[in-house]
């Protein structure tokens, strides 16, 4: 069973993502689910008495089928966001992962569905979209040190 927990308007989540760049770390792959104008890592919640790596690896191949990359931790957001009529507390764990592999399509559907697609972006684009949680830019342009994120758009309502 996946953590999360919610009651009347508040709701918590534990998830983990993937900051996932290329073998030369010239780009990254994020994901638009369909009708939502924002972009998101790879990722997804952690289930009970699972460790983020274990969860990591599960959501990486749910969504693309990958088995075969390099990972490290890479930083801890604490995010607070509005969202389906909740007040979202969601703790998440990131990891770097780079793909070695060669890129055969820059934009293409994961293995869950067409209603999520994924591409990959060059870097020096980044600013170009709306990325969630926006303060990960920071983490692409430099993902060699340990970042904490807190962003919490809650309290500027």
């Amino acid at each position: 069973m996946d953590i999360k927990y919610s009651h009347d308007n508040y709701q918590f989540l534990f998830r983990v993502s993937a900051l996932i760049f290329n073998h030369d770390l010239t780009k990254i792959l994020i994901f638009q689910v369909k009708d939502r104008e924002i972009h998101l890592l790879v990722g997804g919640k952690v289930r009970e008495l699972e460790t983020t790596e274990d969860a990591l690896k599960r959501e990486i191949f749910e969504e693309l089928g990958w088995e075969d990359y390099n990972f490290s931790l890479l930083a801890i957001s604490e995010e607070f966001v509005p969202d389906k009529g909740f007040n979202n507390h969601q703790l998440d764990i990131i990891y770097k992962v780079v793909y070695d592999l060669q890129i055969l399509e820059d934009s293409f559907c994961g293995l869950e569905g067409d209603w999520i697609t994924f591409k990959w972006i060059d870097i020096k684009d980044v600013d170009k979209y709306k990325i969630y949680p926006e303060q990960v830019k920071d983490i692409i342009k430099n993902p060699n040190k340990f970042y904490h994120i807190v962003e919490n758009i809650l309290s500027s309502k």
